[in-house]
C-alpha cells in the first residue's frame, strides 16, 4: 500500500487569524473538537516557547525592523502529515524520527530563525505537525517569493516529498486522472474486465470435440494422422487466441486494482488532510466576527482565482460561487468555506469584486438599437480593464469645476459594477447628448493600478514593441489615443507606481497629466471639446484594442523602485502568474 508524505499551507495575515490558529494548536475550548483529552499530554512542542507561539512569530517579525504592510502574510501555518495506515504500529521512536526530520526539513528550507513555532499533535488519529513560519526574504516579508504560483508549490510538495522519502512516504501522483475518478467506478471497470478474462478462461477449459472422421480416413491409417494433426493445429490456435484474450484482461485487472489501490491511498489522504482543515476551522468562522456584508462580499470572489487556490483544474458547475465551491471540493460546511476563503485571501482582497453589497440598478427603460451598440463597445471596454467596480463622474462642456458623482451622496458613495453601467447608459446618453456633458469612468480595484498614458506620442505597435502590453487602447478624439497598463498592487508601494505613470508619460504620453487614478473616457460616448468639432460632428470614443491583462514591463519597472537592489535578470526569472499570485 503507498502511503503518502502531505505538506498544507494557510496564509494568517492578521493577529486574529494567528490567535485562532494558536487556538487550534493549544486546544481551546472549543477549537479542536476531534481531541482526545486524554492524549493531551502527548502532545509536545518541537520550536519555540510551549504555549506562547503567537509571542515568538511576533518576536521574529520585530526582528525585521520593519513595520508589515496592512495586507502582507504574516506567518504561514503548515501542517504536515501523511497517510494514516503509515501511523499504525508505529513506536514513539519512529513518531519522534519522523518529527525530527520534519524540523530539519523545515530549518533548511525556509532558515532556522523563520521558523517561529511547531508542536507535534499525537491527540488525534493520524501525527501531525503544525508549524508557523514568518516569510522573510532579504529582510522582508513576502510570501508570495515563497509561495507564490503554481511552480513555487508543486516544489514545495516535491521537497517534502524528497524528504520524507526515507522514511516511506511519497509524493502524491501530481496530475493523475485517477483522482477525477472514484473509487466505485474504478472497481466497475475491473470486474468488467475481469469477467471477459474469465469467460475466455472458461472458453478454454471446455474441450473441443473431435470431428467426425472422413470417409477418406476411415479407410486410410495416414489420412487420419493428417486430419488428427490438422485438428490438433487449429484446436491449439484457437486456444491461443482464447489464452492472449484472457492475459490481456487479466493484466488490465491487475492495472486497474493497483490503481484502486492507489486511488483509495489518495482518497485517503485527501481525507486526512481535509478532516485537519475542518478541525482548524471549526469556530473560526465565529472568531472571524465578520458583518454581513463582508460576508456576502466572499460569496462574488473571482470563482476562478478561488479554483486555483484549491488546485481545481475540472469543472466549476453553473451558478457555483465561491463558498459553494469550496463547500464542494473540500467537504465543509459553510462557516468552514467562509472562514477558508477569510484565511486564504484576507477580508479586503475577498471584497475586492464587489465593493458595495447593493443589487444592480434596473434599467431606466429598455435599450434602443443604437443604445445596444453603444452597450456593446462599453461591455468590451469594461472587460479589457477587467474590474468590477467603477466611479462614474460628469464633467461640464466647459471642462471647468468639480465632476458631477451620481454615486455620491454626502460623505458616501456607491461604484457601479458593469451591469449598472450598462443599465445606465440611457441616463448617460442624456446626459452626453443634451445636458452637454463629458462622461468618464474611473476603475475602483482594490487588487491593480490602472497606469494611464494619455495622448499617446507612439503608435499603439510602437508601444506593443517596447514591451508595453496594454490592458486597453482607445481613441479618444479623430487624432488622440489612450493607453491603459494595469499592473497588481501586491508588493509594490503607490510611490513607486506614481514616479513610473509619471516617467512614461513623460516619454510617450501627456506630459502634464497628473494623478494616478485617473479617469477615463466612457467608450461608446461624444468627445464634445470645442477644438475637436468638425463640420458640426463630435468624434466618438472607440476601443482599437481590449485584453484583460497585466503588463509585465510596467511591473518590472516599478519593482525596480520598489526593490533597487533586484537586477534585471532576478526580475525576469520571476514567474509570470500562478496559484497565489496575478498572471502578469
Amino acid at each position: 500500500m503507498t502511503n503518502f508524505a502531505i505538506c498544507r499551507t494557510a496564509k494568517l495575515k492578521t493577529w486574529g487569524n494567528i490567535g485562532g490558529s494558536m487556538g487550534h494548536t493549544y486546544r481551546q475550548s472549543g477549537m479542536a473538537p476531534n481531541a482526545d483529552p486524554k492524549r493531551l499530554g502527548k502532545n509536545r512542542v518541537l520550536v519555540g516557547t510551549p504555549g506562547d507561539g503567537t509571542a515568538d512569530i511576533r518576536k521574529r517579525i520585530d526582528s525585521l525592523g520593519k513595520e508589515p504592510r496592512s495586507n502582507a502574510v504574516l506567518v504561514v501555518e503548515h501542517m504536515l502529515t501523511m497517510s494514516p495506515e503509515w501511523a499504525v504500529g508505529k513506536t514513539k521512536k519512529q513518531i519522534d524520527h519522523w518529527a525530527k526530520e520534519n524540523v530539519k526539513w523545515l530549518q533548511k528550507r525556509y532558515g532556522k530563525d523563520n521558523v517561529a513555532h511547531a508542536v507535534l499533535h499525537m491527540d488525534e488519529t493520524t501525527p501531525h505537525i503544525a508549524a508557523f513560519v514568518v516569510p522573510e526574504v532579504n529582510g522582508s516579508l513576502n510570501a508570495r517569493e515563497l509561495f507564490g504560483g503554481r511552480q513555487k508549490m508543486t516544489e514545495l510538495q516535491n521537497s517534502y516529498a524528497e524528504a520524507m522519502a526515507p522514511m516511506g512516504l511519497q509524493r502524491g501522483l501530481e496530475g493523475s486522472k485517477a483522482r477525477h475518478q472514484t473509487v466505485k467506478n474504478f472497481y466497475a471497470t475491473v470486474n468488467q474486465v475481469e469477467a471477459s478474462g474469465n469467460a475466455q478462461l472458461r472458453k478454454i477449459s471446455k474441450p473441443t470435440p473431435y470431428p467426425e472422421p472422413s470417409i477418406r480416413s476411415v479407410v486410410s491409417k495416414s489420412q487420419r494422422e493428417v486430419e488428427r494433426q490438422e485438428w490438433e493445429k487449429q484446436d491449439l490456435g484457437r486456444k491461443a487466441g482464447l489464452v492472449k484474450t484472457a492475459g490481456k484482461a487479466i493484466t488490465a485487472t491487475k492495472t486497474l486494482s493497483a490503481q484502486v489501490r492507489t486511488l483509495k491511498d489518495q482518497n485517503s489522504t485527501l481525507q486526512a488532510e481535509n478532516e485537519h482543515l475542518r478541525q482548524r476551522l471549526t469556530g473560526a468562522y465565529e472568531q472571524l466576527a465578520l458583518p454581513k456584508d463582508e460576508v456576502s462580499k466572499l460569496r462574488k470572489l473571482d470563482i476562478s482565482a478561488v479554483a486555483e487556490r484549491l488546485g481545481h483544474l475540472d469543472v466549476v458547475q453553473r451558478g457555483e460561487n465561491a463558498i459553494d465551491l469550496v463547500k464542494r471540493i473540500n467537504g465543509f460546511d459553510y462557516g468552514q468555506a467562509v472562514a477558508w476563503l477569510y484565511d486564504e485571501f484576507g477580508a479586503a482582497p475577498a471584497a475586492a469584486a464587489v465593493r458595495e453589497n447593493l443589487d444592480v440598478a434596473p434599467p431606466v427603460r429598455p435599450l434602443t438599437k443604437s443604445e445596444k451598440a453603444i452597450k456593446q463597445v462599453v461591455r468590451r471596454q469594461l472587460d479589457g480593464l477587467g474590474c468590477d467596480n467603477f466611479r462614474i463622474s460628469l464633467i461640464a462642456p466647459d471642462g471647468q469645476g468639480a465632476p458631477y458623482l451620481p454615486g455620491k451622496s454626502g460623505t458616501e458613495e456607491r461604484f457601479y459594477s458593469r451591469a449598472d453601467i450598462e443599465n445606465m447608459i440611457p441616463y448617460l446618453r442624456y446626459e452626453n447628448n443634451v445636458g452637454g456633458r463629458h462622461i468618464f469612468i474611473t476603475p475602483m480595484d482594490d487588487h491593480a493600478y490602472y497606469v494611464l498614458l494619455d495622448d499617446l506620442r507612439v503608435s499603439p505597435e510602437k508601444l506593443e514593441e517596447k514591451g508595453f502590453k496594454p490592458c486597453l487602447v482607445q481613441k479618444t478624439s479623430w487624432d488622440s489615443t489612450q493607453a491603459v497598463l494595469k499592473v497588481p498592487k501586491a508588493d509594490v508601494a503607490r510611490d513607486d507606481v506614481v514616479k513610473v505613470f509619471n516617467e512614461l508619460n513623460k516619454e510617450m504620453g501627456d506630459t502634464s497629466i497628473s494623478g494616478l487614478r485617473h479617469p477615463m473616457r466612457m467608450a461608446g460616448f461624444r468627445n464634445l471639446k470645442p477644438k475637436h468639432e468638425r463640420d458640426g460632428q463630435y468624434p466618438f470614443v472607440t476601443v482599437v484594442a481590449a485584453v484583460n491583462r497585466y503588463c509585465r514591463q510596467t511591473w518590472e519597472l516599478i519593482k525596480q523602485k520598489t526593490r533597487p537592489d533586484l537586477d534585471q535578470a532576478t526580475i525576469q526569472k520571476r514567474p509570470s502568474g500562478g496559484r497565489k499570485g496575478p498572471k502578469l
